[in-house]
């Protein structure tokens, strides 16, 4: 069992009377102290329910960068997943940290911060709850993080990392052309919020198809696709 205190010069004293009450709820449901042992446990590894896998399916069929995959290609992605818990005030991802993996969030809220300047503050940016998700450019393209992400509330989450998503890339290398087409959209949005403003229409589209063939061609090397 672990204890936090908020006063560390009473942690005696909280210890003493946790102690006292896990001793008295054994007294009364009969359990007798321990004395020296050994016991030796053989477990059998529990198969995985196929139910958990149907819903990570149901989950992913929310997050629109993986609308071009099959239902089939998302149930493969769904099994290899595993579902994490995480408390309030835990950090799920640093800025300018290395990293090939997205996070998907089943339950909980999470802030979002980013370090402008290099000695500047973190500044919050966004909140990403169930069904949003943060991390797709070190997951298509090995990028460093971007943002720091810290849980505001009691969360489940979804890990998908490179190798898992590696095999469904490789089979159809079409599907890079379709992420990236996201990944733009993505840009633009940022894009506009940050300037607040329409720019010449001509040099944007410029710029946009710039970026996705930047973003297609960084796809393409990370995973090894075949052009």
């Amino acid at each position: 069992m672990k204890v936090w205190v908020s006063d560390f010069a009473q942690h005696p004293d909280h210890v003493d009377e946790l102690m006292t009450s896990i001793w008295e709820h054994m007294r009364w449901a009969g359990i007798s102290a321990a004395f020296p042992q050994r016991d030796i446990h053989i477990y059998e590894e529990a198969e995985r329910d196929e139910t958990d896998s149907l819903a990570v399916s149901e989950l992913l069929d929310r997050v629109d960068l993986f609308a071009s995959l099959e239902m089939e290609e998302k149930n493969a992605l769904a099994a290899k997943l595993e579902q994490r818990q995480v408390r309030p005030g835990q950090q799920i991802v640093q800025q300018g940290a290395e990293g090939s993996s997205l996070y998907v969030v089943a339950e909980g809220l999470m802030e979002v911060r980013v370090r402008f300047e290099e000695d500047g503050p973190e500044r919050k940016v966004a909140q990403v709850g169930p069904g949003d998700f943060f991390g797709e450019m070190s997951l298509l393209t090995g990028a460093p993080r971007s943002a720091t992400v810290i849980t505001l509330t009691d969360s489940v989450i979804y890990k998908i990392e490179k190798m898992h998503l590696e095999p469904i890339l490789q089979a159809r290398p079409p599907i890079a052309e379709s992420l990236v087409s996201l990944l733009s959209l993505r840009q633009e949005a940022t894009k506009a919020l940050a300037e607040g403003e329409d720019g010449d229409a001509l040099d944007s589209q410029q710029a946009d198809t710039t970026y996705a063939d930047q973003m297609l061609g960084r796809i393409r090397n990370f995973f090894q696709l075949k052009h």
